[in-house]
């Protein structure tokens, strides 16, 4: 009986593993993050790739909301953030989410915003990197 438990849980182990959507728990502050921004392209695309796929609690200010059209005319929002402190930094958004169309006139720019995401893309704006998030909870 203990060897065939022993074997279920051999077997289902890594399979469980497997099935955590590839976020791994991370408790990642946004300043190594905004250091690595801050370097040339190849550099940070290097640095990305030890991060992407990790889940954050970050705070920020917002920095625009947005309503568009996706597929098939359906309204979507995203949420742009500035992470950086007020008086600090470029008055940008360094992330960028999608968030539900019913959270976009309880924001306004400027306004305080703390979530949890995971990271999943990055791209670059004028020499600017904006991380493209995954949304798991907007407090």
């Amino acid at each position: 009986m203990r060897q065939v438990a022993l074997t279920i849980m051999l077997v289902a182990a890594p399979w469980l593993v497997a099935c955590d959507g590839g976020e791994k728990k991370a408790d990642l502050p946004f300043a190594p993050v905004r250091e690595a921004m801050d370097k040339d392209a190849q550099a940070f695309a290097a640095y990305f790739q030890t991060i992407k796929g990790q889940t954050i609690n970050w705070s920020g200010r917002v920095a625009e909301v947005s309503r568009q059209r996706g597929d098939d005319y359906i309204e979507e929002a995203y949420l742009f953030v500035d992470m950086d402190q007020p008086g600090h930094g470029q008055e940008a958004a360094d992330v960028t989410f999608q968030i539900p169309v019913s959270a976009v006139d309880k924001l306004q720019a400027g306004q305080p915003v703390n979530y949890v995401a995971v990271i999943r893309e990055f791209e670059r704006n004028d020499n600017a990197v904006v991380l493209k998030l995954e949304l798991k909870k907007l407090n």
